[in-house]
């Protein structure tokens, strides 16, 4: 049983959620149509995955994909993981970087996991973490700083 067949026999929403971005993540264009498989998979098992669009913009030129736009998108998804966002993120990222996987099998490399493993999704926790952190001690650093200020000024 695949991780995601894990996830979604138990229903654990933010499990197929977290897989559902690092098939992105790993994968943008979907060479091997990973990600097309675990959609019918979820779509099958009557799993709502989905959160409603937010009505943020998705770019409709195509001259404007690039890999900041993608990048963005990400960024997007993860405070509205919406189907129409998702299956964007998927056609931009096939326009972007499906090119550059046919290019790069012709020469002997090293192709991305198409799958997460345990360590990717505690990879991305980590940095989380560490990320919330320094917002964390930033944030008591500024607020020590303004404490100063308010008392040096009394």
């Amino acid at each position: 049983m695949t991780k995601l067949e894990q996830a979604i026999q138990e229903k654990n929403i933010a499990s197929v959620r977290n897989i559902l971005k690092s098939y992105l993540s790993s994968d943008p264009s979907d060479s091997d149509s990973v990600i097309e498989q675990s959609l019918k998979q979820i779509k099958t098992a009557r799993l709502d995955v989905w959160e409603p669009h937010d009505l943020g913009t998705l770019e409709t030129d195509k001259s404007e994909w690039d890999e900041d736009y993608f990048i963005n998108l990400h960024v997007d998804l993860r405070m509205n993981f919406s189907e129409e966002r998702y299956k964007h993120m998927l056609k931009v990222g096939r326009r972007l970087y499906s090119s550059s996987l046919k290019e790069s099998s012709s020469t002997p490399s090293i192709r991305p996991v198409m799958t997460p493993s345990s360590s990717s999704v505690d990879g991305v926790k980590k940095n989380n973490a560490l990320l919330w952190g320094a917002v964390a001690v930033g944030a008591v650093i500024i607020v020590s700083v303004i404490i100063k200020v308010v008392n040096s000024n009394n």
